[in-house]
């Protein structure tokens, strides 16, 4: 499954659900309001993950009982991406594809031989 298929999952969850925030709202400059509020829930579930793995690194849990929690959190966070992509209008692959290019080029001096 492409990504664009599963935004348009996602796109259909929320579609399909109502609460007091407009989960499935466009973001523009006129409810920046709803940015704002993603950007703090994708913040908060990536604080969830850094807690999961805290656990992990101070040895309260084992890492392979406390993986199926980080993969769960780290699948929050790309929700929150996804809606992201969605919600302001843009090609999350496009955008990634972009950065990759970018980034082969900023860190070229530490390619392996």
């Amino acid at each position: 499954m492409e990504i664009k298929e599963i935004i348009k999952l996602q796109q259909e969850f929320d579609n399909s659900h109502e609460s007091k925030f407009p989960w499935d709202q466009m973001i523009s400059a006129d409810n920046l309001q709803t940015l704002q509020y993603l950007a703090l829930a994708l913040s908060g579930e990536s604080g969830e993950v850094a807690n999961a793995i805290k656990k992990v690194v101070r040895g309260d849990v084992s890492y392979e009982s406390q993986r199926p929690e980080i993969i769960a959190e780290v699948t929050d966070v790309f929700i929150y991406v996804l809606k992201l992509a969605y919600q302001m209008g843009f090609d999350l692959e496009g955008a990634y594809l972009e950065k990759m290019e970018l980034n082969r080029e900023k860190f070229k001096p530490y390619e392996r031989d």
